[in-house]
């Protein structure tokens, strides 16, 4: 959690610090105008799926010294750091509370979840367990099944919130 913490304290002062950043967060690319045509179906499928894929990445990169965890918590704090500086540097904090807060409930547990138990695989392979490595993977492996299983809800409940009614809450702020 400090981790992701630290990832909003950057990003929160990153784009403080250097305007220009603001684009990065906001620019309309083309997937962002492919996505605005997709069906909701759609879109929740593809958020589903993207996010399903970081999150195995967090879970089971672990094992690779911690850091594809660290870097997810990182990088989801920075995001979120600097979306909540423009909302409120352009005093538009529904942005905030109607763009991110309604999946957010969900998926941001669901990552840290996921990159909380990815960090106690690395860490408890690189400090050499006493049951041994082998033994440790095998037991923390099946109880990763279960933590994957409870992220999987978590996150289809906030692609579904995300892909369907994300779009209908932000459409009276003309975004």
């Amino acid at each position: 959690m400090l981790i992701y913490l630290i990832g909003n304290l950057m990003g929160f002062l990153i784009v403080a610090a250097e305007p220009e950043t603001e684009d990065i967060f906001f620019q309309e690319s083309e997937p962002a105008k492919l996505i605005i045509k997709m069906s909701a179906l759609e879109r929740i499928a593809l958020i589903y799926l993207h996010n399903l894929r970081a999150t195995i990445l967090s879970l089971f990169g672990g094992i690779l010294l911690g850091l594809f965890p660290l870097f997810a918590l990182l990088g989801l704090g920075t995001d979120i750091g600097a979306i909540l500086y423009l909302s409120a540097s352009y005093k538009m904090m529904s942005l905030f509370a109607l763009g991110i807060l309604p999946h957010g409930i969900f998926e941001l547990p669901a990552v840290i979840i996921a990159s909380a138990w990815g960090l106690k695989l690395g860490f408890g392979w690189i400090k050499k367990p006493k049951e041994g490595r082998m033994a440790f993977l095998k037991s923390t492996i099946r109880e990763g099944l279960y933590i994957f299983l409870l992220v999987s809800v978590l996150l289809l409940i906030a692609a579904i919130i995300e892909g369907s009614l994300t779009p209908l809450f932000l459409k009276p702020l003309n975004i």
